[in-house]
């Protein structure tokens, strides 16, 4: 089993995927990426947290969707097509210029910036060596 999830997801429960990884598939070559910070307590090397906040690349957090998608993607990606812009932030000004956009998951609150959703995973080639691992390719 290869689960993931960001800490910010608003569609799932993180803490609760993150149980029902631990207790319904005990494997060992099952593995859990957990994108955010370090679930507390955490004694399964297993599950792998990754940060979510990487101000080098202007991303807060990360969205339940990201994951799936490489930053060289044509449309989600990194310098992709298309940017996802509303975000749940309808009291802030969008910025004129993109290159003072954040990134996030869905209707992350910031004052000082306004965020898109994040749609690559800055992760992807790590990810894509865990599926490797997991399927045995």
């Amino acid at each position: 089993m290869l689960m993931t999830i960001s800490q910010h997801d608003s569609v799932l429960d993180p803490n609760a995927t993150l149980e029902a990884f631990q207790t319904r598939f005990p494997h060992p070559a099952s593995r859990f990426i957990w994108y955010g910070d370090t679930p507390a307590h955490l004694d399964d090397s297993r599950v792998t947290p990754l940060t979510s906040y990487l101000s080098d690349r202007r991303i807060s957090t990360f969205s339940h969707m990201n994951v799936l998608f490489a930053p060289e993607n044509p449309y989600y990606g990194e310098a992709g097509s298309y940017t996802m812009l509303e975000n749940g932030q309808k009291d802030l000004i969008r910025p004129d210029n993109p290159d003072s956009l954040w990134f996030s998951a869905w209707g992350h609150r910031d004052a000082e910036k306004y965020h898109a959703r994040l749609t690559w995973n800055p992760y992807f080639d790590e990810l894509l060596d865990v599926i490797r691992g997991v399927t045995g390719d």
